[in-house]
């Protein structure tokens, strides 16, 4: 009888083993297979990229299917179209972030908040910003509306940053929102924001929310403002520093040293900077 049971239970692990191989083949393939393009026409949502005034990229995303595919844009070729550029990459995801940048947030908002109200006018300017499937619906106020870089929840923390470059890495928390800030001469400040992090996507770093939280509330907006003009000197391993707190040195004195201790886990870069 106790061989019985024995041979019984080896069986059971194996069958156990061996739906676990499936298993594990299946997410193989899922990670590693890239899935078909989303066309233009069956486009949900389509996101310019926006680096510099040059637009590299547009990103197609498919909501229904979760999928996002990443075109390189063509010099002198209309980029709501893009029918005849080169797919990339195309990424199965589990969220996606648009970066738009926050005043164009606010103004969202306020429509928002009006057409709840029943303000006629404001109803028939909310719905004249609504994007659709591969177009704007109507022209934009500003060109750059509707948002100039994309950030891919791939899920396990997992995520593809798409903007002057594009690259993965895996977040050391979970990130709940995402903000497109445009600069001058239309250079884009794109900032994700986690439970625990903020991360800085083009400079390929992050800031602990709980050292933001010790600077002026006025920075906090724009978290590359404190990267940029505050003292980050105590944080950084192996400096020392009199001065705790918020009070600017020279701007961009301890950039590099930030960056050397705070790096981007699992950084990958897919594809460089465009120039054509």
């Amino acid at each position: 009888m106790s061989g019985i049971l024995a041979l019984v239970a080896l069986t059971a692990a194996g069958a156990v083993g061996i739906r676990r191989l499936i298993q594990l083949k299946r997410r193989a393939s899922s990670t590693t297979t890239e899935p078909d393009p989303v066309t233009p026409e069956a486009a949900d949502r389509s996101v310019v990229i926006v680096d510099n005034g040059g637009r590299p990229f547009v990103v197609r995303l498919s909501y229904k299917r979760r999928v996002a595919t990443v075109y390189r844009t063509r010099w002198g070729e209309a980029v709501w179209e893009c029918s005849s550029s080169e797919v990339l990459h195309s990424f199965r995801y589990r969220r996606a972030f648009v970066g738009v940048d926050p005043r164009e947030r606010k103004m969202d908002a306020e429509e928002k908040r009006a057409k709840k109200k029943g303000n006629a006018a404001a109803t028939a300017a909310a719905d004249a910003t609504t994007i659709d499937a591969a177009a704007p619906a109507a022209p934009r106020k500003i060109w750059w509306f509707g948002g100039t870089s994309v950030l891919l929840d791939l899920g396990r923390r997992r995520y593809v940053f798409i903007g002057w470059v594009i690259y993965t890495f895996t977040a050391y928390d979970d990130i709940v929102d995402y903000v497109g800030t445009m600069g001058n001469s239309h250079v884009t400040y794109p900032f994700a924001v986690g439970k625990k992090n903020t991360y800085l996507m083009i400079e390929m770093t992050y800031i602990p929310n709980h050292i933001l939280r010790t600077c002026r509330a006025d920075w906090l907006e724009d978290p590359y403002y404190v990267l940029y003009e505050s003292d980050l000197s105590p944080w950084i391993p192996g400096m020392v520093s009199k001065e705790l707190g918020d009070k600017p040195k020279c701007p961009g004195t301890y950039l590099a040293s930030w960056v050397k201790s705070f790096v981007l886990k699992d950084y990958t870069l897919l594809v460089d900077r465009q120039w054509d």
